[in-house]
């Protein structure tokens, strides 16, 4: 994995002309992950303290369980992991299922009524949400 950052330009990219092989314990898997890209862009508040303000990477990923058969633990923490994730909440979004699965919407910090900010369209195959 090589970092680069650009003091002048606050960013830090990321990159790896190899597939990065990650081993997740705490969930079981091993996974497989090929960074395309990663790009960190740092700030400076009015405090002098810098902070990350926005991180982006793309890449595609492969999970192979440790085990061959995982066990009540790893299940139980894959679980925890995944309520209230992007994959959770993307989910529940198509299937018009925001607040059965918790997740409230907030627009100029009000909460606001789930689906008025998304359009989400479904034919058999494919479901399409702007």
């Amino acid at each position: 994995l090589e970092l680069r950052y650009s003091p002048s330009r606050k960013i830090l990219t990321a990159y790896s002309r190899e597939p990065l092989q990650i081993i997740n314990r705490h969930l079981g898997y091993e996974i497989t992950y090929s960074l395309d890209s990663f790009e960190a862009l740092y700030d400076q508040g009015n405090s002098g303290l810098t902070y990350v303000q926005m991180v982006t990477y793309q890449g595609t990923s492969f999970f192979r369980n440790l085990h061959d058969t995982p066990g009540k633990k790893y299940l139980k923490n894959r679980r925890i992991s995944y309520h209230g994730s992007s994959l959770h909440f993307m989910r529940a979004l198509a299937k018009k299922q925001l607040e059965e699965n918790g997740f409230e919407i907030y627009f100029d910090r009000f909460k606001t009524a789930p689906y008025k900010h998304f359009k989400i369209e479904q034919d058999e195959e494919l479901t399409a949400i702007e």
